[in-house]
């Protein structure tokens, strides 16, 4: 019989199976006649299972693997959500007090653990002159080791960006135009930008009086909506100056605000152009939030793909990159210089 315990991977069948079994057997109980009839006492039983047995199953099936412990708490999460949308919150003080108190624990956990993986790498990687030192990218790192989740991860991280760049992040001032180049001086990118986000407040504020006359409830829902759409505009606008695109001593960082990512080692770039031309015999990815209105004026073909991080964290496997920089000239003699010396020092080794 194979051992749970100290396995080089989790046995999903009962990190996930069991868990999602328990939450279905609960939910199939409230709807039985025992439970009407003994309502209090079974919705202990149920509650137990739900924050306590299932997360039990998850942490011994994910033991002695790579993944957090941490992450148990996810399960823990599911189960308080569950168990208030299935049992009565009135009649139950354990579900009341767990809502009350471990909820708020499990969030600042959440944020704590983020925030000291992120100061602890940042550190790290600018002491070792290391890339991808700037907020998205390490709490993507961070998010998917805590939640052993990285379509999760990617989706969480996306919208920790948005409030980071928004209201905590300052423009790049170490634009040197030699290993950091921005990406929105010579493009009018910020323009369009600004004007469709100032065109959005309008019609919110318009559309939310207007819904008003015939539901409040509907209008204060589209206009939360239409107030998060601005926030995820300001905070691309924001993040577009806090992140350059960068060369590293073995890699270039393409980043373009909170639309896309890209990380290219110098010994994978088969060829760089200066054109705004789209390439036909390759699978290309233009990294732009508005790809109507954001001109390319660098185009990286590779010798092998590599995946690129879009809006939401969502991943295109491609083998030719479309960007936009400042100084092109500049900045394509200085990647082909690296690419070079990398090259030279690979021949060494």
């Amino acid at each position: 019989m194979p051992s749970i315990v100290n396995q080089s991977k989790p046995n999903w069948k009962m990190g996930i199976g069991i868990p999602l079994l328990i939450f279905i057997s609960c939910i199939a109980i409230t709807f039985s006649t025992t439970f009407t009839q003994n309502k209090i006492l079974i919705s202990n039983a149920i509650l137990f299972d739900l924050i306590i047995t299932a997360p039990l199953f998850y942490l011994v099936a994910i033991w002695g693997s790579k993944i957090s412990k941490l992450s148990v708490l996810r399960i823990v999460t599911l189960g308080i959500i569950l168990a208030g949308l299935i049992l009565d919150t009135k009649n139950l003080v354990y579900l009341r007090n767990i809502k009350f108190w471990l909820a708020p624990i499990i969030e600042f956990i959440i944020i704590f653990y983020v925030a000291r993986f992120f100061i602890n790498e940042n550190k790290k990687r600018k002491k070792y002159n290391s890339p991808s030192s700037d907020f998205l990218t390490l709490c993507r790192i961070a998010t998917t080791k805590f939640l052993g989740n990285e379509i999760l991860a990617n989706i969480i991280s996306s919208e920790l960006a948005v409030f980071y760049y928004s209201f905590f992040s300052w423009s790049s001032n170490s634009i040197d135009y030699k290993n950091r180049f921005s990406n929105y001086k010579q493009n009018g990118i910020l323009i369009v930008l600004y004007a469709i986000f100032s065109i959005l407040i309008i019609e919110t504020i318009g559309m939310h009086f207007l819904l008003r006359l015939y539901s409040k409830i509907l209008a204060w829902i589209i206009s939360g909506i239409s107030i998060y759409s601005c926030l995820q505009i300001f905070g691309h606008i924001r993040a577009i100056k806090s992140r350059p695109v960068i060369l590293a001593d073995d890699c270039l960082e393409i980043h373009n605000g909170l639309a896309g990512d890209a990380i290219i080692n110098y010994n994978n770039i088969e060829s760089i152009e200066l054109t705004k031309q789209v390439p036909t015999e390759k699978v290309a990815v233009k990294i732009a939030l508005l790809k109507g209105l954001e001109n390319h004026n660098v185009v990286i073909n590779l010798k092998s793909s590599i995946l690129v991080y879009k809006f939401f964290g969502i991943k295109k496997q491609c083998n030719s990159v479309l960007f936009f920089v400042d100084k092109p000239d500049l900045f394509v003699n200085i990647v082909k210089n690296n690419f070079l010396t990398q090259q030279r020092t690979h021949d060494l080794t």
